[in-house]
């Protein structure tokens, strides 16, 4: 009898994440019915066939900082206050 059964070489990749970042990925991957390996395979499939990753990576440096934060949680409370040109110049003078 002739063995057409193939050879398929695995490749390994280990990856570390955060116990919190595993366990979340995993209960959400797990609705979709997906295991954390089949979700990378995918990815990785996807790579190779669009050649280039499938959604965008970008780094920010706009993110506003806490006390930018603090201000615009309220302004959006509406504690805010109105203040003209002037006033905003002679507040940044005596800061």
């Amino acid at each position: 009898m002739l063995n057409t059964k193939k050879n398929v070489q695995s490749g390994q990749i280990h990856i570390a994440l955060g116990e919190n970042l595993k366990k979340e990925a995993e209960l959400l991957l797990k609705e979709m019915g997906l295991t954390i390996s089949e979700a990378v395979r995918v990815f990785l499939r996807t790579v190779v066939i669009e050649r280039e990753i499938p959604f965008s990576v970008r780094y920010s440096t706009k993110i506003p900082n806490s006390e930018t934060r603090e201000a615009i949680a309220e302004l959006e409370c509406g504690k805010g206050k109105d203040v003209t040109l002037a006033e905003l110049k002679t507040m940044w003078e005596n800061d």
